[in-house]
């Protein structure tokens, strides 16, 4: 189980870099962004390390995520310790795949 969740959160990262590289816009990095999105209710998935906890109080967050859950919004949790943890770490902490694209 936990390596199919490996697998999702390699697969989010994956296609965030893809978009990235194509000058796509299907994605939000960084807390301020991220909250932007979830204001939209534009969030598919979500994949924060421990990192975010330095941009945002811990109940703020949490609370954050609570709303995202009750929306239907992926959720996945990395170590920055890891490689896929240190992958989100570089990006900002907190990485969100789009349902549409956001100005």
């Amino acid at each position: 189980m936990s390596s199919s969740k490996i697998a999702m959160v390699s697969t989010i990262l994956d296609r965030v870099m893809q978009q990235i590289n194509n000058g796509e816009k299907k994605y939000a990095m960084g807390i301020k962004e991220t909250k932007y999105a979830h204001s939209l209710n534009a969030i598919d998935a979500l994949v924060y390390s421990d990192k975010v906890f330095s941009e945002i109080k811990e109940d703020e967050f949490i609370k954050l995520l609570n709303d995202m859950e009750y929306n239907n919004t992926k959720i996945f949790a990395t170590d920055s310790t890891t490689d896929i943890g240190l992958r989100v770490s570089s990006l900002g902490g907190i990485i969100a795949l789009l349902r549409y694209r956001i100005n």
